[in-house]
C-alpha cells in the first residue's frame, strides 16, 4: 500500500472510531423491554416511552454526544410512568446539534406542550427548540446553552454533578446570566457527567464521591418534578 493509501485508511479508521458511541450497559438496555404501562417503540429516529395513560406534557430529549440514545430510557422512564410521552432522539451520527426536537413535536400533534431537555451537547440541541410556542419548558442535564435565553418565555431547570469534570460546577455557575431568571438549579452531591447515562465511565470525567444509583435518583426527582410542574 502506498504512504498516501496508508495515511488515507488511518484517517478513515479514525473517523470510524470517533464516531463510535459509547454504548448502553444493560441497565439501559432492560429499559427498553415494554411493559403494561409503558411500551416502547423504536423509530428510525428515536426510541419512544408511550404510557397507556398519557397526560401532562411530552418530552423530547437529546443524547450526549456519541453516546447511544438508550442510555436514558432508565432515567427517563420514570416520566413515561408518569404518564409523560417521552422521545429520545437518534441524532444523525451520534451528534445532537445534527438533529431538531420538531419532527418528534410534529409526529405527536395530540400532545399540545412539550419539555426538552439533554444530557451534554444535548443540552446545547434542546436550546435551539425554544422559541417554538409548543416547548413550555427546557431542562439542562450536566449542560448548558450556547447562546442567551433569559429572555425566553419558558420555564427551565439546570441539573448538575458536584464532581462532574466535563461540565464543571464553574461552567454551569457561568451559565447562570444565559437562562431565564427564575430557572431551578439542582446540584447532585458527588455525582459526576457519566452518571447522567448508563454507558459507563467518560474520559476527561471527574471522580465521583457518591454511588450511581443514588446520584440517579436525585437526577429522576428533579426531572420529574420540572416536567410535572409545566401542567
Amino acid at each position: 500500500m502506498s504512504s498516501s493509501g496508508a495515511l488515507a485508511l488511518t484517517a478513515v479508521l479514525a473517523v470510524v472510531l470517533w464516531l463510535r458511541p459509547h454504548p448502553a450497559d444493560l441497565v439501559a438496555v432492560a429499559a427498553a423491554v415494554p411493559s403494561s404501562t409503558v411500551d416502547v417503540v423504536s423509530t428510525p429516529t428515536a426510541w419512544e416511552l408511550r404510557p397507556t395513560r398519557t397526560e401532562g406534557a411530552g418530552v423530547v430529549f437529546f443524547p450526549g454526544a456519541l453516546v447511544d440514545p438508550r442510555a436514558y430510557l432508565a432515567l427517563l422512564r420514570p416520566l413515561a410512568e408518569e404518564g409523560h410521552l417521552v422521545v429520545v432522539v437518534k441524532p444523525p451520527l451520534g451528534v445532537a446539534l445534527l438533529a431538531s426536537a420538531r419532527p418528534a413535536l410534529d409526529a405527536h400533534g395530540a400532545t399540545p406542550s412539550w419539555a426538552v431537555g439533554g444530557h451534554s451537547l444535548g443540552g446545547v440541541a434542546a436550546a435551539t427548540a425554544v422559541g417554538d410556542p409548543r416547548v413550555r419548558g427546557v431542562f439542562f442535564w450536566a449542560s448548558y446553552p450556547s447562546r442567551d435565553m433569559s429572555d425566553a418565555a419558558v420555564a427551565a431547570a439546570s441539573i448538575f454533578g458536584e464532581n462532574d469534570g466535563l461540565s464543571t460546577p464553574a461552567d454551569i455557575d457561568a451559565s447562570r446570566d444565559r437562562l431565564p431568571p427564575t430557572t431551578v438549579f439542582t446540584e447532585v452531591p458527588g455525582a459526576v457527567h457519566a452518571f447522567f447515562g448508563d454507558y459507563g465511565q467518560q474520559a476527561g470525567d471527574g471522580t465521583p464521591t457518591t454511588d450511581r444509583a443514588t446520584a440517579q435518583r436525585l437526577i429522576v426527582d428533579a426531572t420529574v418534578r420540572f416536567v410535572d410542574g409545566l401542567t
